[in-house]
């Protein structure tokens, strides 16, 4: 069991929450500020993305959760 002082992170398989909640619960809003991508999960995602590189990171990663949750 990891500890609550560990981070978390979603990726394509699955998403890993400090605390569990309802699924009922979840919405797009919820998943667009609350979720938060690995710094290595955003570069991978953010490879088929043209122009990665040179977007600012909030921007990419807005992109990769609109990608990601169709949002």
């Amino acid at each position: 069991m990891q500890s609550p002082s560990e981070s978390r992170r979603i990726n394509a398989i699955g998403i890993d929450l400090k605390t569990s909640i309802d699924p009922s619960e979840l919405s797009n809003e919820l998943l667009a500020k609350a979720l938060r991508f690995a710094p290595e999960d955003v570069k991978e995602l953010a490879k088929p993305i043209k122009f990665s590189e040179r977007l600012p990171e909030a921007l990419l990663v807005q992109i990769i959760r609109k990608r990601q949750f169709r949002i």
